[in-house]
């Protein structure tokens, strides 16, 4: 078994994804049949590492082998595992470790494996690389081709600062040089240098190898990554920063691109420099302090552009950075302290919104204000030379605040820039009135490293660290919503009295549904096109009242139509305008601008086409011939404007002029007429005889009561008739016969023997010794009254005119 291991081991020396391109740059070589290695001149033989092997493998036998994951000599030459065991991170396990995946006795990155990239046995085709878990012809991410592999050439022993520059024995790479120690905040883990914090097969000491679903997050193993850090793989990344996960897992930038706030790009933006790669800022970051390639020595951190033992005013050394610990979310309050999932580091407190005015961008509270990446807002980085002042990126500082560096800053308060940029206060001073003391002046309280007032400091309100909320102010040191723009505070809102419907004109004055806020008042809120005129609604197209305009009335008989007052002159005009509302009453003034004003008419808009003026009503004994109202300009109940049956005569009758009439009976049949010539029906009736012509409706005066009696052997309709010089007088209606009078020539031709009288204004006067009756409407017997039904003698009818 142990001699299959160890065949294993050999075999995957040579052909193993791990070690393929390592083995084409050496000089050995792999002899192909038995997985033999010829050392390279000088090499050496047994535990230690040959001169010949690359820089990370050992000499075992004769073979360079990578101790790390050689299941065949694992962790150490001849040390091989069990059956079923992989060999991860030096050690053997029953899974791999440290964010590799087990794929057949092997554990691999499946991020850089070309023979595994992205999954088990997902091999590139010849001459591409695998980079980012994504087979291709060239690396992304700042990584380097060396062969077939993409590599970090800044940590890589095998190709330290350039492809196939191994790193002697002793040595590791660190920022691309071989070197004794490891830089840069680095820790040296067998080969290669690593950031115990993040890597997951030395989290937090070497060695210490997450699981395959963990990684590490601020030293510490687990299942989700935390600071404001985002989970891709099995590595906690900064999305803002990192070239092969920019803005998103797996968005890399392209070749001379970097990632800066969260979007690739040929700049750095927000007062970063660009190094390789990435963009840093050369402030703070160890590995490029004051500039790309100067890494702090070991046991040093980077402040204010330069490696120092300590930290500056107002930071704290965590590991190998000077961190904010009031607003760094890895290291919130304290060293190695992260912020949970979801919450972000605000005023030394892990929470899940941004306290003391600052706003949450991405996974940290930043001062919008100041902050040369989002000024103004998150996203928003300002362009290289500029800064950040007021929330606006410029060439120069506003508000009494001092550009150090790529940052405005008050060198009032600033312990880092305490008077002048970069005179930085010393550990448990505090900057006050732009000079570091021990104690605050004029009243102020320190808190941390800053001398406050708390009776007015959003950030530490009545107390240090106790912070005001979101649209909150300090005043008298307590937190109070702070109302700005001309707003009132109504409770805990800011409101617009003179806008918002539930304060409209003062806190709590609600507006009834419907309403708006209008300069502190509630109004009507019109919709449908109307327009609010005297808090009500109305369509200024259509409103006699608010024609064109509110307060815009039109006279009488005028009528709104699309915004313009127009003369209406009868039902008729009002039904050819357009300005029917069906039928009912109307004003109109018949002669327009004439003499005579408006006046109410009653309009049929319905039957026989409508447009038909109501002029007379007839029932009774109220018109009979000798009635002055068929001659002259006297009304009868003019008031009575309805379809009513009942004795009415109205201005229509005198004014409006007509070639068009419609009489309606109770029967509820009807007749429409034309006159001869178009006049008033008073004129007709002023002047001679007319004959009618019959256009619908009743044939003959007899049909209009009920279509049976009376239909035949009749005259046609007549108007203002006196018949052969006597006194037989109709005003409108006709002569019809009895039936056994019908075919003699003297009652065909109308003579009064035998004859009956049917319409309006009837008078029989002198035709026989009878009981002489005036009928206003309907029929009379003149021969033999006892002869007709009853009913039929009286009835009523309505008189229109067009």
């Amino acid at each position: 078994m142990e001699s299959e291991m160890r065949a294993a081991g050999r075999a995957m020396s040579c052909t193993g994804p791990v070690l393929a391109a390592v083995l084409a740059a050496a000089a050995g070589g792999c002899s192909g049949g038995d997985g033999s290695v010829t050392p390279a001149p000088g090499g050496g033989s047994g535990g230690g590492a040959a001169a010949g092997c690359p820089g990370g493998l050992k000499d075992c036998g004769g073979e360079c082998v990578a101790i790390e994951l050689d299941p065949g000599n694992c962790g150490a030459c001849g040390k091989a595992c069990s059956e079923g065991q992989v060999c991860s991170a030096g050690a053997c396990a029953t899974q791999c470790a440290g964010g590799t995946t087990k794929c057949g006795a092997s554990c691999v990155d499946t991020q850089l494996d070309k023979a595994h990239c992205g999954g088990c046995d997902q091999a590139c085709a010849l001459g591409e690389v695998c980079s980012a878990g994504a087979c291709g012809v060239e690396c992304l991410g700042g990584t380097t081709k060396c062969g077939s592999k993409c590599v970090d050439s800044g940590f890589d022993p095998q190709n330290c600062g350039a492809c196939g520059a191994s790193c002697p024995e002793d040595q590791v790479c660190s920022l691309g040089q071989c070197g004794v120690q490891c830089l840069g905040g680095t820790t040296k883990c067998g080969e290669v240098c690593v950031d115990v914090q993040t890597n997951p097969a030395h989290c937090g000491a070497c060695g210490n190898g997450c699981g395959s679903a963990e990684v590490c997050s601020a030293g510490a193993c687990g299942m989700q990554c935390s600071g404001g850090t985002t989970k891709c793989g099995n590595k906690c990344v900064d999305t803002d920063l990192d070239p092969a996960n920019c803005g998103a897992c797996g968005v890399t930038c392209g070749p001379g691109e970097v990632c800066s706030a969260g979007a690739c790009d040929l700049l750095c933006a927000g007062g970063t420099t660009k190094c390789g790669a990435k963009c840093v800022a050369t402030e703070s970051d160890p590995q490029n302090c004051g500039g790309c390639g100067k890494a702090c020595g070991p046991g040093e951190i980077c402040a204010a552009e330069k490696c120092t033992g300590a930290c500056g005013a107002g930071t704290t050394k965590c590991g190998s950075k000077c961190v904010d610990t009031q607003n760094d979310p890895q290291n919130c309050g304290s060293c190695n302290n992260p912020c949970a999932q979801g919450q972000l580091c605000s005023a030394g407190l892990c929470a899940v919104q941004c306290l003391g005015g600052t706003v949450k961008c991405g996974g940290k509270c930043v001062d919008a204000q100041l902050d040369p990446q989002n000024c103004g807002g998150c996203n928003n980085a300002c362009a290289q030379g500029q800064v950040c002042s007021a929330g606006q990126c410029g060439l120069q500082c506003l508000g009494g605040t001092v550009k150090c560096g790529s940052k405005c800053v008050d060198a009032q308060s600033d312990p880092a820039n305490c008077g002048a940029c970069d005179k930085a206060c010393l550990q448990g001073e505090i900057c006050s009135a732009g000079a570091c003391a021990l104690l605050c002046s004029g009243g102020a309280t320190k808190c941390g490293s800053k001398c406050v007032d708390l009776q007015l400091d959003p950030q530490n309100c009545g107390s240090c660290a106790k912070a005001c909320g979101p649209g909150e102010a300090c005043s008298a040191g307590a937190c109070t919503l702070v109302c700005a723009g001309g707003t009132t505070k109504c409770g805990s809102k800011c409101a617009d009295t003179q806008l918002d419907p539930a304060n409209c004109g003062g806190c709590g004055k609600a507006c009834a549904q419907g309403e708006a806020c209008v300069a502190g008042a509630c109004k009507l809120v019109c919709g449908g096109g109307q327009t609010l005129c005297s808090n009500k609604c109305v369509d200024i197209k259509t409103d006699p009242a608010n024609c064109g305009s509110c307060g815009a009335a039109c006279s009488g008989g005028k009528a709104c139509l699309d915004g313009k007052c127009v003369a209406l002159a009868s039902c008729l005009d009002i039904l050819n305008k357009g300005a029917s509302k069906g039928s009912g009453v109307y004003n109109i003034d018949p002669d327009g601008d004439g003499p005579h004003g408006a006046i109410d008419v009653y309009c049929d808009m319905s039957t026989e086409g409508g447009g038909w003026t109501l002029m007379l009503k007839a029932t009774g004994q109220t018109f009979p011939h000798e009635s002055t109202h068929w001659t002259t300009e006297s009304t009868y109940s003019p008031n009575s404007l309805s379809e009513a049956f009942v004795s009415a005569k109205f201005d229509s009758f005198n004014s409006i002029a007509v070639d068009r009439v419609m009489i309606k009976a109770e029967s509820g049949n009807r007749t429409v007429l034309a006159l001869p010539g178009k006049k008033t029906l008073l004129a007709f009736f002023q002047g001679t005889t007319a004959v009618l012509s019959y256009l619908s409706g009743s044939k003959t005066p007899g049909e209009l009561i009920n279509n049976k009696a009376w239909s035949y052997c009749g005259q046609i309709w007549r108007i203002n008739t006196f018949y052969g010089g006597s006194a037989a007088k109709i005003r409108l209606g006709g002569w019809v016969t009895s039936n056994w009078a019908c075919g003699y020539g003297a009652d065909q031709a109308g003579e009064p023997t035998g004859a009956h009288l049917l319409g309006f204004g009837i008078t029989d006067e002198n035709w026989c010794p009878c009981n002489y009756n005036k009928k206003s409407f309907g029929i009379r017997d003149a021969h033999d009254q006892d002869w007709l039904q009853p009913g039929q003698l009286e009835s009523a009818a309505l008189l229109y005119g067009r």
